[in-house]
């Protein structure tokens, strides 16, 4: 593997961590909002995308500070994985009626963009 400047590689490597992670978050969220036909309760989307995926992104960066000649455990790396699949799920929810009926529609905004009461 050719050496390459570290500088140019760690500032892009977060913009594709970001990445990577936004676009699982969407297609995980899609996943389950469809096997659970609309179903699912935000919050419970919510916590199950970002966990899922944030546990993915420590087990990626362990992984990394086991193999020779990679680092890992870099704290930066983690907190773009969990920005995406944060990001990734707000952006699932303002996009999710390409994935409703018409008639699914009205009933699940009801329940999916209800205001948490205080």
């Amino acid at each position: 593997m050719p050496d390459l400047p570290t500088n140019s590689i760690n500032k892009i490597d977060k913009i594709y961590h970001f990445g990577y992670f936004f676009g699982g978050s969407g297609i995980l969220c899609a996943a389950l909002f469809t096997i659970s036909r609309g179903k699912i309760l935000p919050h419970l989307l919510l916590t199950a995308v970002v966990l899922t995926l944030t546990a993915t992104g420590a087990l990626d960066e362990w992984h990394q500070s086991t193999v020779p000649g990679r680092s890992g455990n870099d704290a930066m790396d983690l907190m773009a994985d969990f920005l995406g699949s944060l990001v990734g799920f707000y952006f699932f929810r303002r996009l999710r009626f390409l994935l409703q009926s018409d008639s699914d529609t009205a009933k699940e905004s009801a329940i999916f963009d209800k205001k948490p009461s205080k």
